[in-house]
């Protein structure tokens, strides 16, 4: 729980902020990186392990339109090999014999992210992409065996590319990271911009531009984010914790045209973490006697409440004068089904009498807009068709229930 700051508090919070946004050179220089206009960026699709297969299964590909030929390939797969230290079947010398021109690239052939097979040369290479997911069901083996079985002659190599060149489950599987594949890019950018297509070398440079921002382990983005999180720890904090939350945002946003758009309802105070309602049948100045609680002093209010983990819906008596809130609770009682009145003495000030739940954890922590909103729309069609004419119906004239 949240509790108030004093004067120095505040002044404190307001001090750090201020020096983490007044002369902040880091700061400046991560705003001018993520500012620049980067392709990858603005697709989404920076953290995409598809995307980022795709683009390195084009690279690799000797007859592919990029204009490198096979200088590509095997510049990748002598260094790859080279982090191992010797003991497999293909060595550094033998690709740099070796003509790859004939190499094939086959994407999720047998559920494999890249598979390059070269029958002049009998080897098969395995490459499995790994962004933000980890392994699962076995996996390497499975392709390890899919791959041998289906070219029994060829020699078999599996690379496990990561961000940070984590380990692989399947000691034949070399771990590489993105850190070796940025570092490739910019050598060819470097050492064959007269020879390479203006497009190719637009392609090239925010390749590498993104992954040095996004997804080596040591980019300069994750560097600056260090460096500016050491010096201004407390304001970052101060930030994360009042953070708008996207799913809640969004969860918010739809119940809140629901509740406007709804002409029997009123709407009543909110805030970012609640929306307050109201039937119109309930709007009487006998209930519009409470203090402390809102500006309108009314007294019985539905509640949409946004947590962390979860967004539900609660009917509440608020403060007031008593006989009015044990009125408004005996009257509950007498319905228990539909109430739930947990406790037997009312409250002395907020009382809660109704409940229902409108979006779990599961579904907010998905971020998926079309789950949500699929959610909220089936609670609220729920909630309008058969709750609340069952609450009002049970509650009856309030004005007449009231002394």
């Amino acid at each position: 729980m949240n509790v108030a700051k004093g004067g120095s508090g505040l002044d404190v919070d307001r001090r750090a902020l201020e020096l983490l946004v007044v002369d902040n050179d880091d700061l400046e220089r991560l705003e001018l990186l993520l500012s620049e206009f980067n392709i990858f960026e603005a697709l989404g699709a920076v953290r995409q392990e598809l995307r980022h297969s795709e683009l390195l299964a084009f690279l690799l590909d000797p007859n592919e339109s990029h204009g490198l030929d096979d200088t590509f390939l095997r510049r990748f797969l002598q260094r790859s090999l080279s982090n191992a230290g010797g003991g497999h079947e293909i060595s550094s010398v033998d690709l740099d014999i070796w003509q790859l021109d004939e190499v094939e690239v086959r994407r999720e052939w047998a559920n494999i992210d890249i598979l390059l097979v070269d029958d002049r040369n009998q080897f098969a290479i395995l490459i499995e992409n790994k962004i933000d997911s980890t392994e699962h069901s076995n996996q390497l083996q499975r392709y390890w065996e899919a791959a041998h079985q289906e070219f029994p002659d060829h020699k078999i190599v599996g690379l496990y590319l990561t961000p940070g060149r984590e380990q692989p489950s399947n000691s034949r599987y070399i771990p590489i990271d993105y850190d070796l594949v940025a570092n490739l890019v910019g050598r060819f950018l470097e050492a064959r911009s007269s020879t390479t297509g203006a497009d190719v070398q637009t392609l090239l440079r925010h390749y590498e531009q993104m992954l040095r921002r996004h997804i080596v382990s040591d980019s300069d983005i994750a560097d600056l984010c260090r460096r500016i999180y050491k010096k201004h720890r407390h304001a970052l904090d101060l930030i994360y914790e009042h953070r708008p939350d996207p799913s809640h945002g969004a969860a918010r946003d739809l119940l809140e045209k629901a509740v406007t758009a709804a002409t029997e309802l009123i709407a009543e105070d909110s805030s970012r973490s609640y929306l307050r309602f109201l039937p119109k049948q309930w709007d009487v100045e006998k209930l519009r006697q409470g203090s402390g609680w809102t500006k309108s002093q009314r007294m019985l209010l539905f509640e949409l409440i946004f947590t962390n983990d979860r967004v539900f819906l609660k009917l509440v008596i608020g403060p007031g004068p008593a006989a009015i809130r044990e009125s408004l609770f005996n009257a509950a009682q007498k319905h228990h089904d539909l109430f739930k009145v947990s406790a037997k003495t009312l409250s002395p000030k907020y009382h809660q009498i109704f409940q229902r739940a409108f979006v779990d954890g599961k579904t907010l922590s998905s971020e998926d807009p079309e789950a949500i909103e699929a959610a909220i729309g089936e609670h609220w069609r729920e909630f309008m068709s058969e709750d609340l004419p069952a609450i009002l119906d049970a509650l009856g004239d309030l004005t007449a229930l009231i002394p």
